[in-house]
This record gives C-alpha cells, structure tokens and sequence, in this order.
C-alpha cells in the first residue's frame, strides 16, 4: 500500500516536471523519439489549451504510476523505501520514452501503424520486463525468514474483496482509455479492429489520444 503512494506521489512529482514534457513536448519539432516539453506543465498559451494540457495529464498520469506499480509486485520485501522512491523518480521519466514512440502523433512506432489498447504494450509490456529486470538484480529472497515453514497466508476475504475491486476499477480503466463508446469506439473497448489501417479508425487509431 504505502509503495503504491510512493508511485502517485513521486512517481506523479517526476512526471510533473519532466515526464509530460519527455512524453508530449514538441520543442523538438517533429521527434518521434523523445519530446521536450517545458517542466511543469508550462506549456500552452490560453487558458483553454492550459486546461486541456493539465486535464490530459491527470489522464496520462494513471498509465505512468501503473507502470511502476506493475514492478512494485516485483520487488516487494527486497528493497528498503528509501531506495524505491528513488526508483520510483527514475522509473517514471524511463516509462516516458515508449509513451512518446507509441502515443505522441509524432510517435515513430504510431506512424508505423503501431495500435496500443488501454496501455496494453506501453504500460504492461514496459513494466513486465522491468520487473523482469529488477527480479533478476535483487535476487531471490531467500533467508528472508527464518521459520522452517511458510508464513501464514493473509486474510482470504481481504484478498477476494481487492480482486474485486481492481477488476472492477479496471473495466473502467481499460474501457475508458478509449475515451466513448458511440460510432465504432466500442470495438476498441471490445478488443476488435476489423481494419487498423481504415481511415475510418483514424481519430482513434491510439486509444489514449483518441478525440
């Protein structure tokens, strides 16, 4: 729980400054690569497009902290605190770049006809193989208890009711990334696209920059 507060709060602080700039700035002109985008949300010259830039990056927020809470599991009783939060920072400006590649409209992976659902690739894709990762440099944790036998397991309702909760949470989550329903978005929501390539798709080829 407290590590899943490490990913919002600083995680989200680090994304703030340079990881919504590294993701959809376009300084850089045309870079399908890395953007760069002025720290702290800076970025618009009206009320109108400042209120977009920081409604879009409550949204894009939710898929940055997720990645990191994906190798949260991973690395459960083998880091101290003090050490996560730091991966937390640096994890978050790292997810930046393939958020860029695949969800920018500059994005070179997009422009290759790249389709990502609801994070799918560039949330849990980035996160699996980090976790793989940071598995690997920690190790297994043996020794970490000293009993002969299994520790007890937990509470089975408390688990049932968090399943629960985050399947539910996530019909929403995973469904609301394709931002409606109405015309052909509901295809999307469903995991089916007859034809990626039609132009019919086009406002909605990406799903977290559909319109």
């Amino acid at each position: 729980m407290v590590k899943n507060a490490v990913d919002v709060i600083f995680g989200g602080f680090s994304f703030y400054i340079v990881g919504y700039g590294l993701s959809f700035g376009h300084y850089l002109g045309d870079n399908g690569f890395i953007g760069l985008g002025k720290p702290f949300l800076v970025d618009s010259e009206s009320h109108f497009s400042e209120g977009y830039n920081y409604t879009y990056f409550i949204f894009q927020l939710a898929f940055s902290t997720t990645t990191t809470t994906i190798v949260s599991g991973a690395m459960i009783e083998r880091t101290r605190l003090e050490a996560y939060i730091i991966f937390s920072l640096v994890n978050t400006i790292q997810s930046s770049f393939p958020v860029r590649w695949v969800w920018a409209p500059s994005g070179f992976l997009r422009k290759l006809g790249v389709i990502d659902i609801a994070g799918g690739g560039v949330v849990h894709i980035v996160g699996g193989v980090t976790g793989l990762v940071a598995t690997l440099v920690l190790r297994p944790r043996h020794r970490r208890y000293k009993m002969k036998t299994a520790p007890p397991m937990g509470s089975p309702t408390n688990v049932v009711l968090g399943m629960f909760m985050l399947w539910w949470g996530w019909l929403g989550f995973n469904c609301g990334s394709t931002q409606g329903v109405t015309g052909l978005k509901w295809t999307l929501a469903a995991r089916y696209v007859s034809y990626p390539h039609s132009h019919k798709y086009d406002s909605f080829e990406c799903a977290p920059n559909a319109v």
